[in-house]
Formats: C-alpha cells, sequence, structure tokens
C-alpha cells in the first residue's frame, strides 16, 4: 500500500510541475502509473477501488492505433489523450489529485 502511495505522490509532483498541457502531463503519469495493477490496491477501500477504476478506464477509453504489420503505432492512452478535451484531462488530474489524498488517509488514518 505504501507502493501506490509512492506512485501517487509521484503522479502528483508530475501534475503539478511537469512540462506541457494537462494531457502531456497525464501521459507522464501514466508512465508511473504503468507498474500499478488491480492486485495493488486489493488491500484498500471500495471507494479507493472505485475511484482507480474511473480513473483507469478515463485513460483507456479509445483503442490502440496499429500499423499495417499489427504492431502498435499508438497505445490506449495515447490515443486517448489526443481525442480528449483539456477539460476532460483537468478532471482527470483531479480526482487522481482527490484519490491520492484518500489512500493517504486510509494509510495513515490517525494523522488525517
Amino acid at each position: 500500500m505504501e507502493y501506490v502511495e509512492q506512485q501517487f505522490e509521484k503522479a502528483i509532483r508530475t501534475l503539478v510541475i511537469g512540462q506541457g498541457d494537462i494531457r502531456s502531463r497525464l501521459l507522464m503519469v501514466c508512465e508511473d502509473f504503468y507498474s500499478l495493477q488491480d492486485r495493488n490496491f486489493s488491500d484498500f477501500s471500495a471507494e479507493i477501488k472505485e475511484d482507480w477504476e474511473w480513473i483507469y478506464r478515463q485513460l483507456h477509453r479509445w483503442e490502440p492505433e496499429y500499423k499495417e504489420d499489427g504492431s502498435v503505432r499508438n497505445g490506449s492512452v495515447e490515443v486517448t489523450l489526443k481525442k480528449i478535451k483539456n477539460k476532460t484531462g483537468l478532471n482527470i488530474a483531479k480526482r487522481i489529485y482527490d484519490l491520492r489524498y484518500k489512500i493517504k488517509k486510509f494509510n495513515k488514518p490517525n494523522k488525517f
């Protein structure tokens, strides 16, 4: 659970000080989230799991683009981030921020 919290701390840092528009920063965040799987959230509350699943679905809305030889040209996240509006990107970023707080509170309930 500490690992998940660390990944969200990195994500917030990227969202706050990363270069580019929100979609570019979300792409960088996805690189940090790449190692996170549903099993990493198995010990968390249902609310945290639902938030994680929402974020994941929002970032993987569209299918990857393929080259003629069948290899991936652009992954699902890249395609999604190219198609969404900046406002949608901001909503995803806000949910990441809010989820980070919930994870911290869950891990250290007496500090919040």
